[in-house]
């Protein structure tokens, strides 16, 4: 199984290559966290065409371990186990 982890910096400073959004595929697991840890951000996500519960199958950090187990260290850092 392929394990690729994409880190974009989102930021309304286009200058440096930022962007202030950004698209992610379906069915990817995605995780946020702040530059600076004592700051605060808000993140939202917006499902296009459009968002079933029905469909939804939340994640458990514990299941992307055991399917990835050589990205376990940034799951931990992640806070998703």
């Amino acid at each position: 199984m392929l394990f690729i982890i994409k880190l974009l910096r989102l930021s309304a400073n286009i200058a440096e290559h930022e962007r202030p959004q950004s698209i992610i595929p379906a069915g990817t697991w995605q995780a946020t966290v702040l530059k600076d840890q004592k700051s605060w951000g808000l993140f939202s996500a917006v499902v296009c065409p459009g968002f079933e519960f029905e469909d939804y199958i939340p994640g458990k950090g514990s299941d992307l371990i055991k399917k990835w187990t050589a990205a376990e260290k940034r799951i931990v850092e992640l806070g998703l186990i």
